[in-house]
């Protein structure tokens, strides 16, 4: 009876081991993650990206490292060593605003990657139009000269009255 609970016993154990390598993916089983420094930017801005790998590398050549635009399409591409690393880019000043997906890749036809996101928003500056500038530069011109003004501008103006006696 303790001869068929032992072999019950190793039987199991070496199904669940099977099961278990066989279940987790390659990212899981060698600790791949990707990063970026931070999750907004605007167009314009440099963006780092991180790859690290523990466990001594994937089973790769290379690993590549792309982003996905909110339109689907892919704006950049690198290449990394097995063992990770870092690389950067700078953002497009049209970059359209959304979600990017940053993609590590490796096996290519097996398809093993990890991913991250980060967000670009374009906040627009607004534009304060030039004939309202002039106004306002004038308008303190003016303002200026009448503050460093000695006498009032009323008192250049008027003559001296006629009904003074001195004056006839």
């Amino acid at each position: 009876m303790v001869l068929i609970f032992a072999a019950a016993a190793i039987i199991l154990l070496v199904l669940c081991t099977t099961l278990a390598t066989v279940r987790y993916p390659t990212a899981v089983q060698q600790r791949v993650t990707v990063a970026t420094d931070g999750q907004n930017y605007q167009p314009g801005d440099e963006v780092f990206v991180t790859v690290q790998v523990s466990l001594g590398g994937v089973n790769a050549d290379a690993i590549w490292v792309f982003v996905q635009e909110p339109t689907d399409q892919n704006n950049y591409f690198e290449q990394l060593p097995p063992t990770g690393g870092t690389t950067n880019f700078t953002l497009a000043m049209n970059a359209p605003a959304g979600n990017y997906t940053v993609f590590a890749a490796w096996n290519y036809p097996a398809g093993d990657y990890v991913t991250t996101w980060f967000a670009v928003t374009n906040l627009s500056v607004p534009e304060f139009p030039s004939s309202m500038l002039v106004f306002l530069v004038a308008l303190a011109a003016l303002i200026g000269a009448m503050a460093w003004r000695k006498t009032p501008l009323s008192a250049t103006t008027r003559g001296p009255p006629s009904s003074l006696p001195y004056l006839r």
